[in-house]
């Protein structure tokens, strides 16, 4: 970010005409501290000259002194008012709100209705509502939250799908996969054991033995799928069967 033009000629060879692929760009709000609202939309107008139309913003700024990764998601203070404000201000593109929002209510308080915002020395007033926010924590963390999301948001029927069809769903996908074997040459189709079976870790989340459940596909993993030779679904039943009441496989999912 500090280096306008270089991200400026990133995105325009990203997305020459040649390519034909719509280029997005992800951000902070500032870089060790430098939250200067001209200096991003700067940033702002520097990208959508190069044709990127999408910015998603984490509305932090970033430290790249003193703070590690993940302390970076955390400890430099929320400004979400700050892409409210890119959406007033530059209402020919569109902007994703990134950062610290953990429900869909907290999302609708940023996309329903106006956004109340009271200036350091100044009187309240409402910035426009952003058009989408971003919720990668909460979709890896409980990820049956996003159950009914289409209900709630484009009114579609509710899939009103089981655990059980969950996984049978996803072992399908899953299918389409080699899983890696020792010694095997690594290729686009072989995937290693581990990352198919991480995005279930959480499928139990809220329930009892949950915890239990991810322990169990862990252990599993070391001792048995770590080495090749035992197949996803095997794996997936033996931690079910060792760490959860398989009640809740066929239970209906009532989750907003």
């Amino acid at each position: 970010m500090r280096d306008h033009d270089l991200v400026r000629r990133i995105v325009y060879e990203m997305g020459r005409p040649l390519t034909r692929i719509p280029v997005t760009v992800k951000c902070r709000i500032g870089v060790d501290g430098d939250d200067d609202y001209d200096r991003l939309c700067n940033f702002v107008t520097s990208v959508k000259s190069a044709g990127a139309n999408h910015v998603i913003v984490h509305a932090r700024t970033c430290m790249l002194n003193g703070l590690n990764p993940s302390q970076n998601r955390n400890i430099p203070p929320l400004q979400p008012h700050i892409v409210h404000q890119l959406v007033r201000d530059f209402p020919d593109m569109t902007f994703c709100l990134n950062g610290g929002i953990t429900s869909f209510d907290q999302a609708d308080t940023h996309m329903v209705n106006p956004y109340p915002y009271t200036p350091p020395s100044g009187a309240l007033f409402d910035l426009p509502p952003v058009p989408s926010v971003m919720l990668g924590r909460l979709a890896w963390h409980d990820p049956l939250a996003f159950h009914s999301v289409d209900t709630r948001y484009f009114h579609a029927k509710s899939p009103n799908l089981t655990r059980r069809q969950i996984i049978d769903g996803y072992l399908d996908y899953a299918a389409q996969f080699d899983v890696y074997q020792p010694g095997q040459a690594e290729g686009p189709d072989v995937v290693p054991m581990y990352m198919l079976i991480r995005p279930l870790h959480y499928l139990f989340a809220g329930c009892k033995g949950a915890k239990q459940f991810r322990i169990e596909c862990c252990r599993l993993y070391e001792a048995k799928g770590k080495g090749g030779g035992v197949c996803l679904a095997d794996l997936v039943a033996e931690a079910v069967e060792t760490g959860v009441d398989a009640a809740l496989l066929d239970e209906a999912i009532t989750r907003d």
